[in-house]
């Protein structure tokens, strides 16, 4: 709803006109991706700090602290999972000749952008599991 919200808000404005539904749609995913970054932004600075908490045992009462790991680690699955799929409904899209006529470059582009996310998310994903692996060793197994 927040990317629909967003899309609405310059429909009504005049700011976008979009002349087809894949326009719209392309409005619609550019308004995610841009979340998406954001959020993955906020991700890994809660990623860095996290994993700062446990090289340096400031971890304070550990039933919350494994909360905000697996808060964290859920975030960036979620990022991965909602980018990959998109990427994949827009790669579908830009073949389609109703879609692909001038707007495939657009297409393939934000394809990319969606897929960098994706790698982006599995990414700190994969840093985060072993800061959580690292952190199930123990002080003493360390």
């Amino acid at each position: 709803m927040v990317e629909v919200d967003t899309v609405l808000a310059r429909l009504a404005s005049g700011k976008l006109k979009p002349d087809r539904g894949f326009e719209l749609s392309y409005a619609l995913l550019t308004a995610l991706t841009g979340r998406l970054r954001s959020y993955t932004a906020e991700l890994t600075k809660d990623v860095w700090m996290l994993e700062q908490r446990v090289t340096g045992d400031h971890l304070g009462d550990p039933e919350s602290f494994l909360d905000e790991m697996f808060r964290a680690r859920h975030g960036l699955l979620t990022v991965s999972t909602m980018s990959a799929l998109s990427r994949e409904v827009y790669s579908r899209m830009a073949t389609i000749t109703a879609c692909a006529q001038g707007r495939a470059v657009a297409a393939t582009g934000r394809c990319r952008s969606i897929h960098h996310l994706s790698v982006m998310a599995e990414t700190q994903k994969s840093y985060l599991q072993g800061t959580i692996e690292f952190y199930q060793r123990g002080p003493t197994r360390r």
